[in-house]
């Protein structure tokens, strides 16, 4: 495709022609591929368009194989503003890469007032979250705990948790959620937040079982942003779950009891 004029052309042509409406066009200034986005429910018949407009390509090598990606979604990030801040594509990419989210595709106008990219579709809310924390409540940062152990050490910690909310709101700007809780038997995971001091009655309602893939699954699975998962048992599964964890952009803390030996020396004379 490098050099070769004309190819964009016959691209949306033959889309227009089918009507097919394209609302993203991302081209890197290799020219080695185009990229754009359409509906889900477009994207079959565009390959098939595609296939046929190109065909004598096809055969001779001359383009790869055109091919689409499902189950994505297009976000984008509208601003009059934008164009005199500089910084903002920076701390919109960097925002989602501290979060695991991968951007597929991504454009940006010379009018500096949009910036829309690709994601999976999995991370959509996850994403719309992170970017409003950053960009429109920044002036509050939202942790999101999921507590694994409830005996004395994980008891004492949601206790002071509970009494410390107000105060970390009001003079930190901080809001600590517990999203997900488990003790030796049972664990809940709620979006919406537990209650930090009556969660034992979820516990004890709660009919999904405690094993470590239970517990994986559920902080994985719930992809939320900001979360931290607060381990305060001394369960070697559940140590075994940091890696899986750490990989999925979930920050560990990990409460670890000392023990202190005490040796006594003899000097003789």
């Amino acid at each position: 495709m490098v050099g070769v004029i004309g190819i964009n052309s016959r691209i949306f042509n033959a889309l227009a022609k089918n009507g097919i409406s394209v609302f993203l066009v991302s081209q890197a200034a290799s020219e080695n591929n185009t990229s754009f986005a359409v509906r889900n429910g477009d994207a079959d018949h565009a390959l098939e368009v595609l296939r046929e407009e190109f065909n004598a390509e096809l055969q001779s090598g001359t383009l790869s194989e055109i091919t689409a990606e499902h189950n994505l979604a297009t976000v984008a990030i509208v601003g009059e503003n934008m164009k005199h801040t500089t910084g903002i594509a920076g701390k919109l990419f960097n925002t989602l890469g501290r979060n695991g989210i991968s951007v597929i595709a991504c454009a940006q106008g010379a009018s500096e007032t949009n910036i829309s990219f690709v994601i999976e579709l999995k991370d959509l809310r996850k994403a719309l979250n992170v970017i409003h924390d950053s960009f429109f409540l920044s002036d509050t940062q939202v942790l999101n705990l999921f507590v694994v152990g409830v005996g004395h050490v994980g008891s004492n910690l949601l206790s002071q948790i509970h009494a410390q909310q107000e105060n970390l709101l009001e003079n930190k700007a901080l809001r600590l959620r517990l999203v997900g809780i488990a003790n030796s038997h049972t664990c809940v995971f709620d979006r919406e937040g537990l209650d930090t001091e009556n969660y034992q009655a979820r516990l004890a309602e709660s009919d999904i079982e405690a094993t470590p893939e239970n517990i994986r699954n559920g902080v994985i699975g719930m992809n939320i942003f900001n979360s931290v998962f607060v381990d305060c048992t001394a369960s070697q599964e559940i140590a075994a779950l940091y890696a899986d964890l750490l990989s999925h952009n979930i920050n560990v803390v990990a409460a670890k009891r000392l023990q202190r030996r005490r040796t006594m020396s003899h000097i003789s004379s």
